[in-house]
């Protein structure tokens, strides 16, 4: 059996109880994505997040993130939560940009003002293959791709993920 430290955090908030919480697992490369996907179930929260060795030559770190049903690929309040947990185990020099590996690339966060922040940029689009949506929401779409736009349905990937679809206006 693995043993594993991982610390239960209040992200947007210095107040106990207060902010968003989130389950961070520390150096969870033993892991497999079955037993991560089991831990963040038994946790309960709304994400649960790994920290493993980074892949990629810039990272300092890789991240991943899960739901109690998925794994995302990128998510604000994990991000900046899991890079709180891994500077706290470290002697990190002030004033650095943190480089976090995740599901979508590699990413900065940046301190200001004692704050952290974290950006994912533009969301990418990608082709939509098939809806599986519930009848009355394919009645819509379909009524939506009849619109003068004219584009291809796709799905964005900025956080979790979501259909888009053009229309030439509101009306």
């Amino acid at each position: 059996m693995i043993s594993l430290d991982f610390q239960q955090v209040d992200v947007f908030s210095s107040v106990p109880l207060r902010g968003n919480p989130l389950a961070v697992v520390e150096k969870a490369d033993a892991l497999s994505e079955g037993k991560m996907a089991a831990f963040a179930n038994w946790t309960n929260l709304s994400e649960t997040t790994f920290l493993l060795k980074p892949t990629h030559p810039d990272a300092d770190y890789r991240l991943r993130i899960f739901t109690l049903y998925s794994e995302l690929p990128f998510a604000g309040h994990p991000a900046l939560g899991s890079c709180h947990v891994w500077l706290s185990s470290l002697d990190f020099p002030q004033g650095k940009d943190i480089m976090q590996e995740c599901g979508t690339g590699t990413q900065k966060r940046s301190l200001a003002e004692g704050c952290w922040s974290a950006s994912r940029g533009h969301a990418r689009r990608h082709p939509f293959r098939g809806w599986n949506l519930p009848v009355p929401i394919a009645r819509v779409r379909r009524r939506l791709t009849d619109s003068p736009a004219k584009r291809d349905p796709s799905h964005s990937f900025k956080g979790a993920l979501g259909p888009v679809i053009g229309l030439a206006d509101f009306q």
